[in-house]
Order: C-alpha cells, then structure tokens, then sequence
C-alpha cells in the first residue's frame, strides 16, 4: 500500500492516529517497528506510505498543526468575546499537554532539529494570528490596552520552552499538563481588565463545577 493508494480522509485519519503515539514517548524513542504495531499493520506497510520517520514525523507535525489551527478559530468563532475564548484555548492546550510526554519537545530541539525551520515557521504564523486576537480583545474591553504584546508574548514563549526541561527544574508529581496551565492562567490574568477577570473567575468556577460532575 503507497501513499497514493490512501484517500484523503485516510490518510488524515492515519495521521491522527500516529500523533498520540509519538507523543507518548518522543520521536526518537518511538520506532517505526512500534508505530506500526501500535496501528496493526506491518512495518513494511508503514514504510511504503512514509519514506522513513523523517517523513513521517513531518507529515504528522504538519497535520496536527492544521488541525489546531482549525480547533483554535472555531474556539473563538463560537465565543461571545475574546477572554472567553482564550479560556477555552487554554483548555483545550492544557487536554493536548496532558497526552503529550515533555520528552517529545525536547527530541524536536535535539535529535530532530532539521525540522524545526518549518516547525518554527508554524510558531510566527501563531503570532500573527495572536495580535490581532489581542487587538480584538482591547477593543471589547476585556483585554488591558497599556500591555505590551511582543515582550509578554515573548516571555510567555521563553516560559513554554522551560517546559522541556521539566525533569531538571520540576518536582516529579508536577505535570506537564499543570504547568502549562499554571504559567497560562498567570498570563492571561496579567492582560486581563476587570471586566477580562471577571470573566476568567466565572469559567474557572463553571469549570469546577463541571469537575464535580
């Protein structure tokens, strides 16, 4: 079976079934031998639709990261304002991080570095896409207007990247998943007007109740 042979709803579906396996234990601990036992299919099967892992992880990467952007507008698409929209993407990240081994992003700086141009390229779209949510959210009145967005946007990256080397600087019933939302929530409380907390207290105790549940 070839690349060609797949339609391109299988393929896609392929792709999405490879992500979580790839992301339990980091690209460079995850064999093509166990990605293909993982789906049930023979190496050589997996080997005829990718060229190598190269190929592979590149394929998957880039489908996640549509995906996601997909996900991310439709947040906000369906959100009455921005901070609530931000909330839910918080959320959504915080359920991503939680499937997702810290190893995994630190194989992406290391073993697989040759990849991080276009990996990078995803990030500065990211950005972009940011600042005019943020512009957006000062206009409603829930984001502060006196902040300034490339140097906390900035800290907030150099932040995220410390996650990658959690087993050196967290305690080991620290998760990635917590971490990420503790250093999350902290930023969007830093930009938030009283009207933005207001609403990130009314999800947060919506949240807790849905937790109960």
């Amino acid at each position: 079976m070839e690349r060609s042979d797949l339609t391109s709803k299988q393929y896609a579906s392929l792709l999405e079934a490879i992500f979580p396996i790839i992301g339990e234990r980091g690209p460079s601990h995850t064999s093509m031998d166990h990605v293909a036992s993982k789906l049930g299919m023979s190496k050589r099967t997996l080997y005829e639709i990718f060229e190598n892992k190269d190929d592979m992880l590149k394929e998957v990467l880039a489908h996640h990261h549509d995906l996601h952007e997909k996900e991310m507008a439709k947040l906000f698409e369906n959100s009455p304002n921005v901070m609530v929209g931000l909330y839910k993407s918080m959320l959504y990240q915080q359920q991503f991080f939680s499937k997702i081994n810290p190893v995994f992003f630190r194989d992406m700086d290391e073993r697989f570095k040759h990849i991080r141009p276009e990996y990078d390229k995803n990030n500065d779209k990211g950005y972009h896409a940011m600042a005019k949510v943020i512009r957006t959210g000062v206009e409603q009145g829930v984001l502060r207007p006196d902040f300034d967005f490339r140097l906390q946007f900035t800290l907030l990256k150099v932040q995220m990247e410390s996650l990658k080397r959690m087993e050196e600087y967290f305690p080991p019933d620290v998760t990635l998943s917590q971490a990420y939302s503790a250093i999350s929530e902290g930023f969007l409380r830093s930009i938030a007007t009283s009207k933005g907390l207001e609403i990130i207290e009314s999800m947060e105790l919506s949240k807790q109740d849905t937790d109960k549940i």
